[in-house]
């Protein structure tokens, strides 16, 4: 192969490279974005303090909400705890949330205080029962979540 093709090759290949390190970080920069603070819940059996938020993206912030056109919040997250029927020590823990707007809602819901997270995404006018996690004799259980905005 001749210098000049070499060449040829050699900067066809580092274009190659930026352009899909650009693509990388484009994507990142349009991705749905988590702003403001997160929200706290928890199972019925536990009381929640609003100041305990503690996720790293924000939790001193206000959280971002959807709102209808009443201005009340579009999610509702409860959280349940269920026995498992196979051994009954195990519980699974359920989220259960209710978009209660015209518009399909996207969340990140995570354990209170941990990185142990799951995405949610909710079609409008729905309610969504999630599998969060499981855990052995943890009837109870607090979290957190943030809703993503373009």
């Amino acid at each position: 192969m001749s210098k000049m093709g070499s060449l040829a090759c050699a900067m066809a290949l580092g274009f190659i490279v930026m352009i899909a390190a650009g693509e990388r970080a484009h994507a990142q920069a349009d991705r749905p974005g988590l702003s403001g603070g997160s929200v706290v819940g928890s199972t019925p059996g536990l009381t929640v303090d609003p100041s305990a938020a503690s996720m790293r993206f924000g939790s001193s912030r206000t959280p971002q909400r959807h709102m209808d056109s009443t201005g009340r919040p579009c999610i509702y997250v409860l959280g349940e705890a269920k026995p498992q029927v196979v051994n009954p020590k195990l519980y699974d823990h359920v989220l259960i949330v209710n978009n209660s707007c015209s518009v399909p809602v996207k969340l990140r819901a995570c354990y209170l205080g941990t990185e142990k997270c799951n995405d949610v995404a909710v079609a409008a006018f729905t309610k969504r029962r999630e599998i969060f996690g499981i855990a052995p004799d943890a009837k109870d259980f607090r979290f957190e979540y943030r809703e993503y905005f373009n």
